[in-house]
């Protein structure tokens, strides 16, 4: 039986490789190292986190994108210690009656019986009215009236300006996208190598036990190890595909790895066998042969 331990390189080759020649995933979980099948799943977590998060969301808020987006789309405002100024009436309501906004900062006051209208006639479930020195909020059955005034001696205590404006949310979000996008890309892919690994390990449970299926022998770590390598190309084609082909399928794909992830693992121990009962079949005919031999037959 083939016994040289494999290099890194070598166990990326059986990763490959063993799409069409199952046997190479256990020869990888065999022969190959740990610091190897660590490293390879590091490496795809990390490489499905860059595809699936990082680049999407780089895509919509890096780079200045959201802060441009926010300063076309919104109105310029702005809160000061005379209440809140919007630059234009602003009017949203929802055809099922669900919510209604309003931003008319020409008034001073919420008309009240207004907010009453909205509530008992119109029976909207949301409302939200606000007006230069006040706002109304209304939901889950509960009326709230915000001072404009208390809302800018809260924001006060965490930064001292004279105003909070549009062009200050543009200039936070213009500075931090990037780096919020960043660290939420280390975040996913710290996760996602913990889950991958766990994964892993709980495929090797199901490998030990479709081994005992076959009556086979094989130790626990070494199908740990094949499992690595054999869930790293269907965890990342699962993603790519949910992420940038069949949006929201996330349970058909999940199904599909499964099966496939399941399909490998058993047809790669199934080979190895193979390959140890053929190497024990030519071992015991070799020992014939020259005991054969030895007795002068």
């Amino acid at each position: 039986m083939e016994t040289n331990k494999r290099g890194f390189f070598g166990d990326i080759k059986g990763m490959f490789v063993g799409l069409v020649r199952p046997v190479e995933y256990m020869k990888n979980g065999r022969y190959g190292s740990w610091g190897a099948a660590i490293a390879v799943a590091f490496i795809f977590a990390f490489l499905t986190s860059f595809l699936t998060v990082f680049l999407p969301c780089n895509k919509l808020l890096g780079n200045g994108k959201l802060a441009r987006e926010i300063e076309n789309k919104i109105v310029n405002f702005r809160i000061d210690d005379d209440g809140f100024y919007c630059e234009s009436r602003y009017e949203w309501l929802d055809e099922n009656g669900l919510g209604y906004i309003c931003i008319d900062t020409d008034r001073s006051t919420v008309d009240h019986d207004e907010i009453e209208e909205l509530i008992d006639i119109k029976h909207y479930r949301t409302v939200v009215v606000a007006a230069s020195k006040e706002a109304v909020l209304y939901s889950n059955g509960e009326l709230q009236t915000v001072e404009w005034e208390d809302i800018f001696d809260y924001l006060q205590a965490i930064d001292k300006r004279a105003h909070f404006d549009k062009q200050l949310i543009v200039d936070i979000i213009d500075r931090y996208d990037t780096p919020v996008v960043m660290a939420l890309f280390i975040f996913c892919g710290v996760i996602s190598f913990l889950g991958f690994m766990i994964c892993c390990a709980l495929w090797g449970g199901i490998g030990e036990i479709c081994a005992s299926i076959f009556n086979i022998s094989l130790p626990y770590e070494s199908i740990f190890k094949a499992a690595v390598y054999i869930r790293a190309i269907w965890y990342i084609i699962k993603k790519l595909i949910n992420t940038h082909v069949l949006f929201g399928m996330g349970t058909l794909m999940w199904i599909v790895a499964f099966v496939m992830i399941l399909v490998y693992l058993i047809l790669s121990i199934y080979a190895f066998s193979k390959i140890g009962q053929d190497t024990n079949n030519l071992s015991n005919n070799m020992y014939n042969h020259n005991d054969n031999m030895y007795n002068g037959n």
